[in-house]
C-alpha cells in the first residue's frame, strides 16, 4: 500500500490524500475512481497536493488521460443558475466545483452565496452546505450530477444577457390618426440622469431623466435614449452580479459598450463616476456620465407631428420558422414580419424581432384558459413533470385563485400568472376538483364573566360584550362582576392591588353581577360559633358577601353559625376561641339551621346497571349456541331491572341512549337471575326476546 495525492480532472482544487493506494504511483497517471464512500466518482490525476486524507474503499482503473471516454461522462466544472424570481436573485450566477460533500461534488456561486450539493435524496440548492433546500432536483434521482430544472440551471458559465421588458404581452396595435405618442408608465425606482452623446450624428451631449423599466439581478435597469429622450438607442444599463459593476450593453448582441466601477453600488449612491468605454467601434449612443435623480437641465418634451386625412391597413403574419434552441435560458427571438397589401399605405411598426420569454404553459381543466408562469413547478421537493395535473394556487392581476391545471410544457409567451404553490397532484382533470370558496363568517366575540376584587387607588378597564370600551375608578375595597370580551380586562393601581378571576361565558353584565358588598369600619372582626361544640372562630377577613347574621356555613367536619361583626370584640367565658380566616370565599353555600347543615347529603340513586354477557351477530343451529361462542359484550339496563328477560331493553352505554348493536347475547347464570344461561335476540331498539337455551334446540 502507498500514500498518494490525487487531483480531480474537473477541478485540481478538489484533491485527496489516499493512504491505502494499491495502484501505480507514477505522477501524471490518470485513474477513473468509482464506488468510493468519500471521493466522488470521476477521473483523478496523481499529483503533489491534497486537502483531505481518506482511506479508499472504491476501485480505480488506469485510463489514458483526463480526456479519456471514461472521464467524459462526469459533471461539469461550471453550471449557471438563473432564477427568474426577485426574492431568489441572490442565487443567480456561475457555480464552480468547490469540493466534495457526502461522497459527491458540490458547487458554489451567486451572491447569497449559494451551495449546490446532493443531500442523499436529490440535488439541492441552498444558502449553506447541507442546509435547507430552496430548489430541488428530481426525487428520487438517478443522476450523479446536478439535475435542477432547466428553467433555473444549465451547464457552463452564465452569459451576461439583460432581461428586457417582454413586448409580446397582450400584443395589440392601435392606429391613431393624430399620431399621439403614449407616455410610458415608469416602473417604481430611482430616476437617473444620463448624459449621452453620439459619435455618428450629433457630437454635443444631451441629458435625459430615465426611470427604471424593471429589475434584474436585484437592481433596477434602464434604457438609454437618443436626444429626444423617447426613442431608445437599443442599449441598456444593468447591474452585473458576476463582475459586480454597472454595464451598458447592446440589447441585440449583448456586446459590452461601457461600464461604471462605482464602489458604492450606484445608483443607490448619489456619487457620480465616469463611464469607461469597452467597445472601440462607432455606435449611435455612448454614456458620458450619470447621476442619481432628475437632470438639472429639463428633459426635452417632443412635440408630435399631427397627421390627418390618412387611413391605413395594418396586417401581420407570423413566421413558421421554429426558433433554434441556444445553450442559455435566453430564447431565440421569434419573428413577426409585416406584410404590405397592394394599393395601401403601409406603416412598418417594427421590422425587427420581438423577444419573447420562455414560460411554462398550464391549461385550466375547467375553462380551457392558458396560464403562463416562470416559477419552478415542484411538489413535496420533486419537480413536476410535463403532462401532470395538479391543484395550483395562482396569483393573478389582483388576487389569489385555486385552479385544477395540466402542465403542458414550455412555450414562448408572456407570464400572466404567478405560481404560489402546488397544493396536490392528480392523475387527470376528471379527478381534480376545484374547491368552492366558502365565505368566512365573522366570529362573534367570546365573552366571559370576570370577578374583580380590588383595593382603593385602582382603575379597571375592559371591552364589554357589545364592543364598548368601559372603565371604573375604585375608591374603596370592593368586589364586583362584569361581562367582558376575552383578554380585554386590565387594571392599573397607584396604591392598591387588584385580582381578576375569570368565570363562565356570558352575554351581558347582569349574568355576572355580584351582590354589593357591605362597608365595615376599620378593625371589624367577624364571629362564628360551632353547631356541635363551644368552639368560636374570630375572623379578620371579610366573610362571603352573601352571608347574613344567623346563616349557617359548612367547613370541614363541622358547621358554624354567623353571629355578626364587632369592633374590639371580647369572647364571653365558656368559649374556646381561635383567630383565623376560615370563611373567605366571595360567596358561600348557606343553611338555615344547624341540623340542615349537619345532615349528610343523600347518596344519589344509580341510574343504570351493568351486565356481563357474550355477544354475536349469528347463531349456530340446531344446537343453540353463539357462532364461535361469541365475544365479550357487556351491556347496560335501567337500574330497576333485576332479571334479564323478554321485554328488557339493553344498551351499549351507561347513559342508556345507544341500543345494543349485536344480534344475539348469551347471559350467564349469575347475571340473568335465572337457573340456567339464556340466549336472547336483540332488535334494532335494543329490546330482548328469549331465543333458546345453550345446547338446546333453536
Amino acid at each position: 500500500m502507498a500514500v498518494v495525492q490525487i487531483e480531480s480532472c474537473i477541478n485540481s482544487s478538489v484533491s485527496f490524500r489516499v493512504i491505502n493506494w494499491s495502484y501505480t504511483t507514477t505522477p501524471g497517471l490518470v485513474f477513473n475512481v468509482v464506488g468510493d464512500t468519500i471521493m466522488p466518482d470521476g477521473c483523478y490525476t496523481i499529483g503533489s497536493s491534497s486537502i483531505t486524507t481518506v482511506t479508499m474503499d472504491g476501485t480505480a482503473t488506469l485510463v489514458s488521460d483526463c480526456d479519456d471516454h471514461l472521464c467524459t461522462g462526469y459533471c461539469q466544472n461550471n453550471y449557471c443558475i438563473s432564477i427568474p424570481i426577485e426574492s431568489y436573485s441572490g442565487y443567480n450566477g456561475t457555480y464552480t466545483l468547490n469540493g466534495s460533500y457526502g461522497g459527491d461534488y458540490y458547487w458554489t456561486g451567486g451572491t447569497t452565496p449559494g451551495y449546490m450539493f446532493f443531500n442523499g435524496t436529490n440535488w439541492c440548492l441552498s444558502n449553506s452546505l447541507g442546509g435547507t433546500c430552496d430548489f430541488f432536483g428530481q426525487n428520487p434521482t438517478s443522476y450523479s450530477c446536478p439535475d435542477l430544472d432547466t428553467t433555473v440551471m444549465y451547464e457552463g458559465t452564465c452569459s451576461i444577457t439583460p432581461i428586457p421588458t417582454d413586448p409580446c404581452s397582450d400584443l395589440d396595435f392601435d392606429v391613431l390618426l393624430e399620431c399621439d405618442i403614449p407616455t410610458p408608465t415608469p416602473t417604481p425606482g430611482p430616476d437617473m440622469c444620463f448624459t449621452t452623446y453620439s459619435e455618428l450624428v450629433f457630437p454635443v451631449p444631451w441629458d435625459c431623466t430615465v426611470s427604471p423599466i424593471g429589475y434584474v439581478n436585484g437592481k433596477p435597469y434602464y434604457y438609454v435614449y437618443i436626444s429626444d429622450c423617447v426613442t431608445d438607442c437599443n442599449t441598456i444599463v444593468l447591474w452585473n452580479n458576476i463582475t459586480n459593476r454597472w454595464e451598458n450593453l447592446d440589447i441585440t448582441t449583448s456586446t459590452l459598450i461601457s461600464h461604471n466601477d462605482n464602489p458604492a453600488y450606484y445608483p443607490e449612491s448619489s456619487l457620480t463616476y465616469p463611464w469607461v468605454n469597452d467597445y472601440i467601434g462607432s455606435i449611435p449612443c455612448r454614456i458620458q456620465s450619470s447621476t442619481l435623480g432628475v437632470c438639472v437641465t429639463p428633459t426635452p418634451t417632443p412635440t408630435p407631428d399631427i397627421c390627418s386625412g390618412f387611413t391605413a391597413t395594418i396586417s401581420t403574419t407570423t413566421s413558421g420558422t421554429t426558433p433554434t434552441p441556444t445553450p442559455t435560458p435566453t430564447p431565440t427571438p421569434s419573428y413577426c414580419p409585416v406584410t404590405p397589401s397592394a394599393d395601401t399605405v403601409t406603416f412598418v411598426v417594427d421590422s425587427g424581432s420581438f423577444v419573447c420569454s420562455s414560460v411554462k404553459d398550464l391549461l385550466d381543466c375547467d375553462t380551457g384558459e392558458h396560464y403562463y408562469i416562470t416559477e419552478p413547478i415542484t411538489y413535496s421537493g420533486s419537480v413536476v413533470s410535463t403532462g401532470t395535473t395538479f391543484l395550483a394556487l395562482l396569483y393573478g392581476s389582483a388576487s389569489n385563485q385555486i385552479q385544477c391545471v395540466t402542465y403542458l410544457g414550455t412555450t414562448t409567451a408572456s407570464s400572466n400568472r404567478n405560481l404560489i404553490q402546488v397544493l396536490d397532484v392528480y392523475s387527470g382533470c376528471s379527478v381534480c376538483v376545484t374547491p368552492t370558496p366558502t365565505p368566512t363568517p365573522t366570529p362573534a366575540p367570546q365573552c366571559y364573566c370576570y370577578t374583580i376584587t380590588s383595593n382603593s387607588g385602582c382603575t379597571v378597564t375592559w371591552t364589554g360584550c357589545s364592543g364598548n370600551s368601559e372603565s371604573i375608578v375604585l375608591t374603596g375595597d370592593t368586589s364586583f362582576g362584569i361581562c367582558a370580551q376575552e383578554n380585554t380586562v386590565s387594571f392599573s393601581c397607584i396604591t392598591g392591588t387588584t385580582t381578576i378571576v375569570s368565570g363562565g361565558t356570558c352575554t351581558g353584565d347582569t349574568e355576572c353581577a355580584l351582590p354589593i358588598p357591605p362597608s365595615y369600619p376599620m378593625g371589624t372582626q367577624f364571629i362564628f360559633t360551632s353547631c356541635t361544640n363551644n368552639t368560636m372562630i374570630i375572623q379578620n377577613a371579610y366573610p362571603p358577601i352573601n352571608v347574613i347574621v344567623g346563616d349557617i356555613l359548612k367547613t370541614t367536619g363541622d358547621c358554624y353559625n354567623y353571629i355578626g361583626n364587632y369592633v374590639g370584640y371580647t369572647p364571653p367565658s365558656g368559649f374556646i376561641s381561635v383567630t383565623q380566616d376560615t370563611f373567605t370565599a366571595t360567596t358561600a353555600t348557606t343553611y338555615t339551621t344547624c341540623l340542615e347543615c349537619l345532615t349528610p347529603e343523600p347518596t344519589p340513586t344509580p341510574k343504570y346497571k351493568e351486565w356481563r354477557a357474550s355477544g354475536e351477530f349469528s347463531l349456530s343451529c340446531p344446537i343453540c349456541e353463539l357462532t364461535n361462542f361469541g365475544v365479550a359484550a357487556n351491556f347496560f339496563t335501567s337500574f330497576n331491572v333485576n332479571t334479564i328477560q323478554t321485554g328488557v331493553y339493553a344498551y351499549e352505554d351507561s347513559s342508556l341512549t345507544t341500543p345494543l348493536s349485536v344480534t344475539y347475547i348469551k347471559v350467564p347464570i349469575n347475571q340473568s337471575g335465572n337457573a340456567i344461561p339464556q340466549i336472547f335476540e336483540v332488535d334494532g331498539n335494543g329490546k330482548l326476546t328469549f331465543k333458546c337455551t345453550p345446547n338446546g334446540n333453536c
